[in-house]
């Protein structure tokens, strides 16, 4: 990410222009909503976690990493005009998508 001019963010003065890079893999390791952060714990709530899902806490990137995907995809026709899908039927997913799901949701067991 970038801004087209100066920005103060948490104290830390940011020039124009300049690349920020956001690492929102630490946000299901914030202390304040888990006793023991840097614990792997299979059986975590984890409804405090920010991740790729619908709801409250909703991953805030995954507008930005669903427009980025069809962005590069489409570089990638332009630049690559005579690419063609082999085969059709391997393409097609094994289920039914659901705009409901987040773009990164793993499979469900329910």
């Amino acid at each position: 990410m970038s801004a087209s001019h100066d920005i103060e963010f948490h104290g830390v003065e940011i020039p124009a222009d300049s690349w920020v890079l956001f690492a929102i893999a630490g946000t299901n390791r914030d202390p304040a909503c888990f006793d023991v952060p840097d614990r792997f714990e299979i059986g975590r709530d984890t409804s405090y976690a920010l991740t790729s899902r619908r709801g409250v806490k909703s991953c805030p990137g995954t507008h930005l990493a669903r427009r980025n995907l069809c962005v590069s995809i489409g570089v990638l026709l332009e630049r690559m005009p005579r690419l063609e899908l082999v085969d059709r039927e391997a393409a097609l997913p094994d289920a039914p998508i659901s705009p409901t799901i987040g773009a990164f949701e793993g499979p469900r067991s329910d």
